[in-house]
C-alpha cells in the first residue's frame, strides 16, 4: 500500500494521522538538513506540506496525535515490567499497540471524558500519557526499519482505558477542562497565515482571514480535522500570537523591501 493511502486506511479506524518528514533512499531526512536532529520524526510545514498534499513527496512518516476519542500510553522499554504488572493488577484487556521511541510501545485506548486525562502526572516507572506526536506504521526510521504494530487496529476492537490506569497516569482532584487537540501541521499554517497579515488588516477581518484560510487547508489535508477542532486550534493558536508584540509599521515598510511576502512571513514567524 501506499503511503499516502495509509492516511486515509487508518482515518477508517478513527486515527487522526499526520504527515511528518521521512527518510529517503540515501538515508537523510526528507527536510534537507544534513545535521537534523530528528530525521524523519518532524512535521512537514511550507511547501514541503504543499508537495505531500499535491502528491509529490513520497517519502513521509505517519504520526498521530491524541485524537477525538482516543488517549496514548506510552511505556518505555525499562517500564514493560511495570506494565506487565498494571496489566493484570488493572484487568487491561487488548487493545491496538505499536511499537515506540527507543525499544518502547505506545498503547491505544478509547479517550474517556474525564477531564483528569488531560493533567499527566510524570512518575519514573515508564509509563505515562503521550502529549506529543509519535510515529506509527508503517513509518521508517534512520536504521532502515519500520514501526510495526504488535496489536494492529484491524485485529481487535480499541480497549477502553481502565479508570484505575487513567487514575494512575494523572493528577488526582484536578478538575482542568480537556484540551483541544494539538495538529502540527494546521497550528504552523495558521502562524503563518497570521502574519502574512501582518499590518494589512484589522483585527476581527484578519481572525476571520485566518479561520476561512485554516478551514481551506482542513479541506484540502489527509485526513481532514473535524471543523469544531480546527476552530479550536485557531482560535488558541490566535491567542498565543497575540500577546506577541506587533511589528512596528515603519518595520513592515522596510521589510516589504527586501523580499517577496513569503520572506516576510518567514521573518515575523522567528519572533515566537
Amino acid at each position: 500500500m501506499k503511503i499516502e493511502k495509509w492516511f486515509e486506511h487508518l482515518g477508517k479506524f478513527g486515527l487522526q494521522a499526520v504527515p511528518f518528514h521521512g527518510i529517503t533512499p540515501e538515508g537523510g531526512c526528507t527536510c534537507g538538513i544534513n545535521a537534523c536532529k530528528d530525521p524523519g520524526d518532524h512535521p512537514l510545514s511550507g511547501f514541503f506540506l504543499e508537495m505531500f498534499t499535491e502528491g509529490r513527496l513520497p517519502y513521509v512518516n505517519v504520526a498521530i496525535e491524541q485524537a477525538d476519542g482516543i488517549v496514548l500510553v506510552e511505556v518505555t522499554k525499562a517500564g514493560r515490567g511495570a506494565w506487565a504488572g498494571m496489566k493484570g493488577q488493572h484487568n487491561i484487556r487488548k487493545t491496538w499497540v505499536c511499537q515506540g521511541p527507543r525499544g518502547g510501545w505506545v498503547v491505544f485506548f478509547k479517550r474517556p471524558t474525564d477531564p483528569l486525562l488531560h493533567e499527566p502526572w510524570d512518575k519514573d516507572d515508564g509509563v505515562s500519557v503521550r502529549r506529543s506526536p509519535v510515529l506509527i506504521p508503517p513509518s521508517l526510521r534512520p536504521s532502515g526499519e519500520r514501526v510495526k504494530w504488535i496489536v494492529a487496529p484491524w485485529e481487535c476492537k480499541l480497549g477502553s482505558i481502565p479508570g484505575s490506569i487513567l487514575a494512575y497516569t494523572t493528577r488526582m482532584g484536578a478538575t482542568v477542562a480537556p484540551r483541544p487537540e494539538h495538529n502540527s501541521a494546521t497550528r504552523n499554517f495558521v502562524r503563518r497565515a497570521w502574519w502574512s497579515q501582518e499590518g494589512k488588516m484589522k483585527e476581527e477581518e484578519r481572525t476571520a482571514y485566518v479561520l476561512d484560510q485554516a478551514q481551506r487547508f482542513n479541506s484540502e489535508s489527509l485526513p481532514a480535522l473535524s471543523a469544531n477542532l480546527v476552530r479550536d486550534i485557531v482560535s488558541r493558536t490566535i491567542a498565543e500570537l497575540k500577546k506577541i508584540e506587533p511589528v512596528p509599521e515603519k518595520v513592515n515598510e522596510v521589510l516589504s523591501l527586501f523580499g517577496p511576502e513569503a520572506e516576510v512571513t518567514d521573518h515575523l514567524s522567528h519572533r515566537e
